[in-house]
Parts: structure tokens; C-alpha cells; sequence
């Protein structure tokens, strides 16, 4: 197969990993409000309950987690016959489930870390004007915290698209999959996989691209 015909038939897969990179991501960065809002309030219980969540998710490799939603729950009677079954059985809910908990995790980090960077003063004379709940964050700690959190999400969420790229060992036939098919199949194995590369090239540096312009528009 030549090079142009393998990046054709690559490219079927492009849908599927923006699916599965950015709905993870997505999910995730909405479940890491949740998450940071327990890991820095003053209960205790739910403050630990977070701290453990955050520890559990971080340390278990993305593959493992692919391996136990796709392959190991399908074991469990119970799970079969359960509402949640027509998502777990299909690969691509499951990559996504455990995309989003590893964002959820890896974000919830970075927003912690940029509500801590404002300064307490500030806060504080917030609250002496009435500033509460929804409105202080919305008026205060958010636009503070925002430029500060956007290089370390950047980061993570290129992380995250990479990570993504793991949902071809549950047999979803996203960009890597389709590649590894092709390699297999003709013998081309680094041609393949250097097309997959560039397609994650291109994706990153696009998401790069966006965050430099926000943190720009910030700046000012």
C-alpha cells in the first residue's frame, strides 16, 4: 500500500479517538468539579473520600482500567443483566468511562492547585462585601485562578489525547487500532504507525495552539 492510501484508510479512526479523547476529557473535567469541591471542604469525611479517589484513580495504569471495565466486568452475572450492561459491553463507552476517570482525577489536581494560588487576602475581602458561595468563585476565585491552571491543563489534556490512543487494545478501531490492522496486515508496520503519529501530532499541536491563544488573550 502506498502512503497516501494508508493515511486514507487511517483516517476512518479520526472520529472515533476525537470521541473517545475529548468525551473523556470532557466528562472528566465536569466530574473533577465534583472531586475538588470534596477534596477542599471542611468535612472531613468527604475531604478524605476525594483524597483516596484521586489517589486510587492516579495510580491505576489507563490499560488496567480498560482491561476491568471491557474484559473484567462482562465476568460478573450481575453486571450482565443490569441497565448498564449495553454501555459496558460496547469498547468505546468503556474507553471513555476510563478516560473520564483519569481526567477527573488529573484535573481535579490542577483546579485544586489554582483555587490554593489565590491569595487568602483576597478572599477574604471578598467575603467582607458579601461575597459567597457561586458568586465568590464566579467573580473572584475563578477569573484569579484560570491563568494559572492553564498551562498545567494543557499539559494534562495532551497527556489525556495520548492515553486516548489505548482504547485500540479493547478492540475499538480508532486511529491506532486501524494502524495496528494495517501493519498486520501489509507487512508496513512503520509506515502505519507514523501516520497515526502525525494524525496525533496534528491534534496536539492544535490543542497546544488553542491554549497559547487563551493564555495570551489572559495575559492581556
Amino acid at each position: 500500500m502506498s502512503y497516501s492510501e494508508i493515511a486514507s484508510e487511517i483516517a476512518a479512526g479520526i472520529p472515533v479517538s476525537l470521541a473517545v479523547a475529548f468525551g473523556g476529557i470532557g466528562i472528566g473535567s465536569v466530574l473533577a468539579i465534583g472531586v475538588v469541591a470534596a477534596r477542599i471542604s471542611s468535612n472531613k469525611l468527604l475531604s478524605l473520600s476525594a483524597w483516596t479517589y484521586l489517589q486510587l484513580v492516579r495510580s491505576i495504569p489507563m490499560i488496567a482500567l480498560l482491561f476491568i471495565l471491557y474484559y473484567g466486568l462482562s465476568q460478573f452475572q450481575g453486571v450482565r443483566t443490569s441497565l448498564l450492561w449495553p454501555v459496558l459491553r460496547e469498547p468505546i463507552w468503556c474507553a471513555i468511562i476510563a478516560l473520564s476517570l483519569k481526567a477527573s482525577a488529573y484535573v481535579a489536581e490542577v483546579y485544586r492547585i489554582g483555587i490554593s494560588a489565590v491569595p487568602a487576602g483576597e478572599i477574604q475581602a471578598a467575603r467582607s462585601f458579601g461575597f459567597r458561595g457561586y458568586r465568590l468563585y464566579r467573580s473572584i476565585i475563578i477569573p484569579y485562578a484560570t491563568p494559572v491552571v492553564l498551562p498545567a491543563l494543557s499539559n494534562e489534556i495532551v497527556i489525556l489525547v495520548k492515553a486516548s490512543s489505548l482504547a485500540s487494545l479493547i478492540t475499538l478501531m480508532d486511529i491506532t487500532g486501524i494502524a495496528a490492522a494495517i501493519g498486520s496486515d501489509t507487512f508496513q508496520p512503520l509506515t502505519a504507525f507514523s501516520v497515526a503519529a502525525a494524525y496525533y501530532l496534528v491534534f496536539n499541536a492544535a490543542m497546544i495552539a488553542l491554549f497559547r491563544i487563551a493564555e495570551s488573550k489572559l495575559a492581556r
